[in-house]
């Protein structure tokens, strides 16, 4: 069961994170044309993505990142040996980089710039949930083929 599980949510990843690819790769183009179209284009990107809020986006991924790090706690204080699973502890430590990467990336260039940066962003963890998906995909094709042979013999 748990190999059939693993693929069917690594192949809604996998889904999950190109659809999210294309809508943050044509929100990038929109943003990135009518900033460098100046100066109507300009003005239009500032109008709607020129003030992104890194305040109130710092507070939510430093409760974000809370909320992972009390999870991962709890985690191991409920059973040390998650620590043996290797893809778990791979997959947690990817999402804490993740987040304080996406913190640190919000204070690197001006706020007019902000929402560039963030989309690029999100395209870079796209990415990097469609690999997540496909090594789940590729790790649950051992568990399938084996619940297989234990059924037909």
């Amino acid at each position: 069961m748990q190999g059939l599980a693993t693929l069917i949510f690594s192949i809604l990843l996998i889904i999950v994170g190109l659809v999210a690819l294309v809508i943050a790769f044509v929100e990038l183009s929109i943003m990135v044309s009518l900033f460098l179209a100046a100066p109507f284009g300009t003005l239009a990107y500032l109008a709607l993505w020129g003030f992104f809020p890194v305040g109130e986006a710092s507070v939510l991924l430093g409760l974000v990142l809370l909320l992972k790090l009390v999870w991962a706690g709890l985690l191991v204080l409920a059973q040390p040996r998650f620590l043996q699973n290797k893809g778990l502890a791979l997959l947690t430590l990817t999402t804490l980089l993740c987040t304080v990467v996406l913190e640190c990336l919000h204070h690197l260039v001006p706020v007019i710039l902000v929402s560039i940066l963030d989309d690029v962003a999100a395209l870079v963890f796209a990415v990097i949930a469609i690999i997540w998906g496909l090594v789940l995909l590729i790790g649950s094709i051992p568990a399938i083929v084996k619940a297989i042979r234990v059924t037909a013999t």
